[in-house]
Formats: C-alpha cells, sequence, structure tokens
C-alpha cells in the first residue's frame, strides 16, 4: 500500500502553465495552437479555412482586466443560442481604430435593431479584416454615427453639412472603400473583378452612410445596383461562387436587399419592386411554411417579416396587372376568376398564414412568459396588426374610397399602443442621440396610422410618437415623417368645424397619395400630396407641392 503511493507521488507531473488567451478566433474554437500570423494564420490558410481574425483588449493599462466587447440589446433576456460579436481588430490610425471601434460597438447592435444579426455581428465583421473596402466603408460609418449621435438635431446636422462639404474624415475613408472597388492594385493596371458579396456588402454600407447624412436619392442608387446584381444571379437560377468561400451567404444578402426594396417602393409609390419572390402556379404564400411553436424572436420574426414580403409582392402584381398571375389563368391566359375575386382569394390566404403564425407566436410566449411585453413582443405584435389589416382590407375598394380605413380605428389604436411602449424602453437613449437601425420597425406603421387614421385622437397619438422616437429606419427618419404626416392632416381637416371620429373628413378630400420627389445631392424633397376629384368625382387629381428640408 505504502510502496504503492510512493511509486505514484514519484511519477513525473505535467509542469501547470496558464492557458494562451492569444491566437485567432478560428485557431482557440479548434483548440489548436495558433502561429498568430497577420493579417492571417498559416494554420487557418494552409487548410483551407478563413481565419476569423484576433481577438484584442480594449484597455490598453497594465494591470486591468479586460474589458469584454458586448454590446448592451434592447432586451432583458437574451438568448444564448444567438450569434456573439465577432471582435476583428486591424492595423490602422488612431482615427480609424476609434471609428471602427465605434461601429464595433455602438453602429452594429442599433443597426440590428431588436436582434443580433449573424450577418452584422459576424460576417461583416471578420470581412473588415480582409477586405479594404468593406472596411474602409465600415470605418465611415462608424465615425459619421458617432458625429450623427454627439448632439441633438440640428445641431448634429449641421455638423454633418460641415464635415461633408469639408471632405472630412468619414467622407474620406467613403472615397477610399470607393476607390478600393474600382481602382487597380499597386503595381498592377488591371481593375479588380470584384465579387458578388463585396459588391453587395459595399452597398449596404454606403446605403447606411448615405442615409444617415440624409442623401436619401443617393441611397436608391445604392439599393438598385445591389438589387440589378441579385436580379441577375436570380436570373441565372444559381449563386456566381460557393457559398464557403463568401463573407455572407447570398441567401442572406437576398433577404437584406429585399426589405431595401420593399422600404424603397413604400416609400417612391412609383417604383417598382426588382427583386420578385420564386413563385410557381401558385401565390407567394403557399410556399411559407409556419411551425407549431417558434423556438425565439428570430425565427417569428423572420417568417413574419417573409409574410409581409410575399404579401407585398402578391398583392402589388395583383393589383397592377391581374394578367400576370398564372395560377388564376388558364392554359390560354384567360382568367378564370374576376379580380374581385382573385384578390378575396389573396386575403384568404394571407388572413390564414397571419393567423397560424399568430397561434405559433402564442404558443412561444405560453412556454417563455419572461418574454412577454419585452420591447421584440411589442414590435412583432405592432406588425402582426400592420399585416393583418393589410390582408384583410379589400383594396380595391379602398383605391376607390378612402373611407374604407375608417372601420380599422381599433386597429390603429392597438398599433399606436405597441409602438408607445417600443419607444418608452428607448427613451433614456432617444433623450441624448437618435437611434439608427437599417429594417424598419415603428416608423413605417407608425406613419401609416398617422396617415390612414382619421381619428383626430389616434392620429395625433400615431404623430406625436413619431415625434417622441427620434430614430431613424433605413429610409425612414421619424421627425421628418411625422412632418409630412402632420401636413396630411393640415390639409385633409381644414374646413371641418367638428370632428369627432374621423368620419366627418369626406373621401374627396382626404389624400390618396403622398410623392416625394428627391434631390439625389441634399437633404430635401419636393413632396407631392394627390388630392382626389371633388364631391362628384369629375376633374383631375389635385396635387398640392411642397418643398421639404431635413
Amino acid at each position: 500500500m505504502g510502496e504503492g503511493l510512493e511509486q505514484d507521488s514519484s511519477r513525473r507531473r505535467r509542469a501547470f502553465k496558464p492557458k494562451t488567451r492569444t491566437g485567432c478566433i478560428t485557431c482557440r474554437i479548434r483548440r489548436i495552437k495558433c502561429d498568430e500570423g497577420k493579417p492571417s494564420c498559416h494554420k487557418c490558410t494552409s487548410t483551407g479555412r478563413k481565419c476569423d481574425g484576433y481577438i484584442v483588449a480594449t484597455n490598453d493599462r497594465k494591470g486591468q482586466p479586460t474589458k469584454e466587447l458586448t454590446p448592451t440589446l434592447n432586451n432583458a433576456v437574451l438568448d444564448p443560442a444567438l450569434p456573439q460579436m465577432a471582435v476583428v481588430p486591424f492595423q490602422g490610425t488612431k482615427s480609424e481604430q476609434r471609428a471602427f471601434h465605434y461601429f464595433q460597438q455602438e453602429t452594429v447592435p442599433q443597426i440590428c435593431g431588436f436582434y443580433r444579426s449573424q450577418f452584422w455581428f459576424q460576417s461583416v465583421l471578420q470581412a473588415c479584416h480582409h477586405n479594404p473596402a468593406i472596411r474602409h466603408a465600415a470605418i465611415a460609418l462608424g465615425a459619421l454615427h458617432e458625429q450623427y449621435g454627439s448632439a441633438a438635431p440640428p445641431t448634429a446636422m449641421t455638423k454633418h453639412r460641415e464635415d461633408l462639404i469639408a471632405g472630412g474624415f468619414a467622407l474620406q475613408q467613403y472615397n477610399k472603400a470607393i476607390h478600393a472597388l474600382v481602382e487597380p492594385a499597386a503595381g498592377t493596371l488591371r481593375k479588380p473583378q470584384q465579387r458578388v458579396d463585396v459588391a453587395l456588402i459595399t452597398c449596404i454600407l454606403f446605403a447606411c452612410f448615405d442615409a444617415l447624412r440624409g442623401h436619401l436619392g443617393t441611397v436608391f442608387d445604392h439599393i438598385d445596383g445591389g438589387v440589378k446584381i441579385l436580379s441577375e444571379i436570380q436570373s441565372k437560377n444559381a449563386d456566381s461562387t460557393s457559398n464557403s468561400t463568401l463573407y455572407a451567404p447570398i441567401s442572406t444578402l437576398q433577404v437584406l436587399f429585399t426589405r431595401l426594396d420593399i422600404q424603397g417602393s413604400a416609400m417612391l409609390g412609383s417604383r417598382h419592386l426588382g427583386l420578385i419572390p420564386k413563385s410557381n402556379r401558385g401565390p407567394v404564400a403557399e410556399n411559407l411554411k409556419i411551425p407549431i411553436i417558434f423556438r425565439g424572436f428570430e425565427e417569428a420574426r423572420d417568417l413574419q417579416d417573409s409574410i409581409y414580403r410575399c404579401w407585398h409582392h402578391d398583392f402589388r402584381r395583383s393589383l397592377t396587372n391581374l394578367a400576370e398571375l398564372p395560377w388564376f389563368s388558364t392554359e390560354d391566359g384567360n382568367s378564370t376568376f374576376t379580380s374581385e375575386e382573385n384578390l378575396r382569394d389573396l386575403r384568404v390566404k394571407y388572413t390564414e398564414k397571419i393567423q397560424d403564425w399568430s397561434d405559433a407566436y402564442e404558443r412561444f410566449l405560453v412556454a417563455n412568459p419572461e418574454k412577454r411585453n419585452l420591447p421584440t413582443d411589442h414590435m412583432l405584435q405592432l406588425w402582426r396588426v400592420y399585416i393583418l389589416m393589410h390582408a384583410d382590407l379589400d383594396h380595391a375598394a379602398a383605391i376607390e374610397d378612402d373611407t374604407t380605413w375608417d372601420q380599422y380605428t381599433p386597429r390603429f389604436k392597438e398599433m399606436t399602443s405597441h409602438a408607445s411602449a417600443v419607444i418608452a424602453s428607448a427613451s433614456s437613449i432617444t433623450r441624448t442621440k437618435p437611434i439608427f437601425s437599417l429594417d424598419t420597425h415603428i416608423i413605417s406603421p407608425l406613419y401609416f396610422a398617422a396617415s390612414r387614421c382619421r381619428h383626430p385622437i389616434v392620429r395625433r397619438e400615431a404623430i406625436a410618437c413619431l415625434f417622441t422616437a427620434n430614430r431613424q429606419e433605413g429610409l425612414w427618419e421619424s421627425r421628418t415623417i411625422a412632418r409630412v404626416a402632420t401636413r396630411v392632416m393640415e390639409i385633409e381637416e381644414d374646413g371641418i368645424d367638428i370632428l369627432i371620429d374621423g368620419t366627418e373628413i369626406p373621401g374627396w378630400k382626404r389624400i390618396s397619395d403622398v410623392h416625394p420627389v428627391l434631390d439625389s445631392d441634399g437633404r430635401r424633397a419636393v413632396i407631392h400630396y394627390n388630392l382626389k376629384p371633388m364631391v362628384d368625382g369629375s376633374g383631375p387629381v389635385t396635387v398640392v407641392k411642397e418643398m421639404m428640408e431635413w
């Protein structure tokens, strides 16, 4: 017994050494020693893997613990399965490092809005490490965003103009990104053939940059450029390269540009959708599969987003060109339904889809009661009502008679209530600086309520929410949109002595369409307010034109 103990104690023990905290992210995940080559380690590149960069401390003072770079989210409950932020440093000037750090810590979480997007939290940041065009575009956006959030309007807007006119740091980085895309590399004369994913990611970053500085005309140029690239890929029915070699999958980029495409068409009524969902001989909705229960907010949002995108496509096409509806036509091209039957069938299909979504979402909330009434919950409920109203409405009747919207006053009230809860959750942030995100969350539905609801109290609540929100969501800036909605209300209510529930405003006096004509080089537009013919329905449409700056 004693001898055995002596033998055990005499065995050679492995010397204790602390685990290394250096090495690239990929090697640390694989649990192998990294050779720490820059910019990419040899262990990754020699095996065909993508080196995801290095994690570094953000506090340079010795003896103090490293502060982990984890952005603050808008929800109190964080799903551990959601993607964590990839921290990707690079060699650059102090100004570049500062702007890129701001992009990582502030811009990316805000752009994502209520969700942790793998595209922003990982793909874009890792692409910045490898590609100079994407890196300079990200630095430009971070620098502009920091400036944008440093002072309350109109001071921030003044700083924007001064910086951009003088060719300040943000604009210099923007131009460097363009230069990296189009100019030949050093020592060569041939212009670079950019990869599809690089072109699309820079398009998104450029669109964010120009949206943030208010150049909406230029934003549409970026959106249209990305849509054109994706349309060509879609027409070939194949990706231009393997997804394993891309910074982001083509499917992810397609979803992002489809959302931007719809944003653009919603803002400019005359603009046609560029990205058309694929369908055989049925409505696009038939391809949507709703699960019994959602696994999280992300899945619920993605399916809700898909329903809205498909609805937008199917209804818009049915209202503009019924001859293009193959699922309602015979082989000889003759429609087997009237236009009213076409639209009625679509209303039934989409109402059923939304109900399926609502059932799956309610089961998710019952299983996760701690997530009920979070900001994301209110946002999803807001969009549920918003989409349901669009699907349920008799659009053909609404085109002829705008008073059709009056029956939805309780729905408008419900939307405003959910939006108020979302705004209240971020009030401590928006009191000091505006919020910027790429996707539409509350502004578009609130403008819809403010322009379509004629109930004086509910309408003013929606406009008040827009003024209070202090946020920009893609193309939509809340306070500018609030001014447009206020002007629509003033035109419609002018001359109405008694206003109780909004039904007192006759159909001919209601604004049927608001169409902005954007200035491509500045923060201004000519707003066209279209009024229908007078009481008897005769005469041309009256157009009220007004210049607006923001």
